[in-house]
């Protein structure tokens, strides 16, 4: 019996041994059968403050060879890159489950003298594993008050069928050339419901690669993080490296991969963290000192912030959390001081828009806050709204379906002066615009600034214009 019951764990273990082999060294079985290993999960980011760069990521299971080949026209590469830094993996430890995740490895390169406003072929692999399929992109305009962009915006992406269908509907829009993404990108910091009881699953984070590619391969991803993206606080041994998945993903311009600035034609934007410090003396709230001083508006003169959890937000769910309340009272007398514009922020599940506020009171000419959380996520659309208070300008108080609560927004910048930002449902995002505002800057009226203007008046104003001249 006992001979027995030696033999059989004896077996087990094996099994165990062998299937831990297997599992580290698939990789280097599937190179050994002479199948290829093409980059997968591709995606792009701006590679420098000004748009004269562009970097490129994929994930491979084995090949090491990092080359990018780059031309003017289709198949036409007159230019590669390759080497600058080796790829790397990243390991995790579970907390709530036994088990590893190893990555596949991760690629960064980064292509930098690019022309201004030009479209750009390539692709990306290596001799070894194999090239990826060609792809393009568009770099943006010269920093200058006078360029103009489209971007979308949209926050709490996540991966579900509704989640598919807004990523859809920004690739069917030829317009866009940037995808501006305000934090909770895959969930996969728990596998199915947002509970602790339930594990973290990283293989989340290739598949909402994948699930995103055909979009992010074609324009640049920015984005700053979310809670989701945090990652930690998970039982011995799992790992607790905050933002680790994150930061080793996505590589973005700037010293702090959590933090950091960018121009993208005329507009200077500003992504920050609101789950790290952030109150003054902190190297966030110092570095939001010199960048906000630094911009120059007479060349980017549209200064739009973003940040995961909103300072301003009526709905019930993540109403003035410390996160939020703490960063408005650390940051938005700096936020006012210097005229940001916009605020984009996500976190709450549903859309609202606010009127220009400062210190919770409708003010002329302070920021216009917009939350856009509504991108398709798994935890469903946050139905339940406080009563209305006077700072919020549109909100979607009786809807309760995800297919006209979810969705994006798109942000087409015509000059110095003139901002459309149009809210576009997943019900029919070229056609169902839920709503829509003209920001318009330093009109001369009673000699300030009016942003938020309405439609039709921004309309009357630019026809009138129209007619003078």
């Amino acid at each position: 019996f006992f001979f027995a019951m030696r033999t059989t764990m004896l077996l087990g273990l094996l099994v165990l041994l062998l299937t831990e082999i297997l599992v580290i060294s698939a990789t280097e079985v599937i190179l050994a059968q002479g199948q290829p290993d093409r980059p997968t999960q591709i995606h792009i980011s701006q590679g420098n403050a000004d748009g004269s760069a562009m970097t490129i990521s994929w994930m491979t299971n084995a090949a090491l060879g990092s080359t990018i080949k780059l031309g003017r026209q289709s198949r036409v590469y007159d230019n590669t890159y390759q080497g600058q830094e080796p790829p790397r993996r990243y390991n995790y430890t579970y907390g709530h489950q036994e088990g590893v995740y190893v990555s596949g490895l991760i690629h960064h390169q980064t292509v930098s003298g690019l022309a201004y406003d030009s479209t750009y072929y390539y692709v990306c692999g290596s001799e070894e594993g194999g090239f990826s399929a060609e792809h393009s992109f568009k770099t943006p305009p010269k920093p200058s008050a006078e360029a103009t962009v489209t971007f979308a915006v949209v926050g709490d992406l996540g991966q579900t069928r509704f989640s598919r269908i807004n990523v859809q509907a920004m690739i069917s829009d030829p317009s866009l050339t940037s995808l501006v993404l305000v934090g909770d990108l895959s969930y996969a910091d728990s596998a199915s419901k947002p509970s602790n009881d339930y594990p973290c699953s990283q293989t989340r984070w290739d598949s909402w690669f994948d699930m995103v590619e055909p979009l992010v391969s074609q324009m640049p991803l920015m984005t700053c993080p979310g809670n989701h993206e945090i990652e930690a606080g998970q039982p011995e041994p799992g790992t607790n490296t905050r933002f680790l998945a994150y930061t080793a993903r996505l590589r973005l311009p700037g010293a702090d991969p959590l933090f950091y600035s960018y121009d993208y034609g005329p507009v200077h934007f500003l992504m920050l963290n609101n789950y790290m410090p952030f109150a003054e003396g902190s190297p966030q709230h110092d570095f939001v000192k010199e960048d906000l001083a630094a911009v120059n508006r007479a060349v980017t003169p549209w200064l739009v912030a973003t940040f995961h959890a909103p300072w301003y937000n009526s709905n019930m769910h993540h109403h003035d959390e410390a996160q939020e309340v703490g960063m408005r009272e650390a940051m938005e007398d700096l936020f006012h001081r210097h005229e940001v514009d916009i605020v984009f922020s996500g976190h709450v599940h549903n859309y609202e828009r606010m009127h220009p506020v400062y210190r919770r009171r409708p003010t002329p000419g302070a920021v216009t806050y917009i939350n856009v959380g509504d991108g398709g996520n798994r935890e469903g659309p946050a139905l339940g709204e406080y009563p209305r208070p006077k700072w919020s300008a549109f909100r979607l108080d009786a809807e309760r379906d995800p297919m006209r609560i979810f969705g994006h927004g798109k942000v087409v910048v015509h000059n110095s002066t003139h901002l459309h930002f149009t809210w576009h449902r997943l019900w029919d995002s070229a056609r169902d615009v839920g709503d829509e505002v003209w920001l318009v800057r330093n009109d001369g009226r009673d000699g300030r600034p009016a942003r938020g203007v309405s439609v039709s008046v921004v309309r009357t104003a630019l026809q009138n214009a129209s007619t003078a001249a």
